[in-house]
């Protein structure tokens, strides 16, 4: 093997930062975002009903729950799609128009800390926390469940 042969088969920097979505990071942080999904559901239901609580548990799930929607957005960047073949696609590019062109807006809404920022005195910021529960969709995806239960079973 000479030295032209090794640099056709070195795979390009950015495909570093792919991950695969049947791998074990994201079938661990699937599973675990559905808890956190779930958890924010209830709770943005819970605080448009009733008021923000002052207990500091809370305040501190709110800011894990934060964190965690963050890092899906991030990881949703890196996330390999499938194409029409079936083959995953490994194009940066393709795979943020892609996640721009599906759920990237309801993610952000959903992230943005509206009680942080404005007042909990409006009533605006108790209906704008339930922007967070389009992601109960994500719940009722059956591949996430899938993946999630071949790899308990497996692990």
């Amino acid at each position: 093997m000479n030295k032209n042969d090794k640099k056709k088969k070195k795979k390009p920097f950015a495909h570093n930062f792919l991950l695969s979505p049947e791998g074990r990071l994201l079938t661990t942080f699937d599973g675990y975002m559905m808890l956190v999904i779930l958890y924010s559901c209830i709770m943005s239901a819970y605080y448009a009903a009733f008021s923000l609580p002052s207990m500091k548990i809370l305040s501190f799930l709110e800011w894990v729950t934060l964190c965690s929607f963050s890092t899906d957005i991030i990881f949703n960047f890196m996330r390999m799609i499938q194409g029409p073949d079936g083959s995953y696609i490994k194009s940066h590019s393709v795979i943020a128009k892609n996640y721009l062109k599906t759920s990237l807006l309801f993610d952000l809404a959903a992230t943005v800390p509206f009680d942080r920022i404005i007042s909990d005195d409006f009533i605006i910021v108790k209906l704008l926390r339930l922007m967070r529960l389009p992601r109960v969709v994500r719940l009722f995806d059956l591949q996430r469940f899938k993946k999630l239960g071949t790899f308990i079973s497996q692990g």
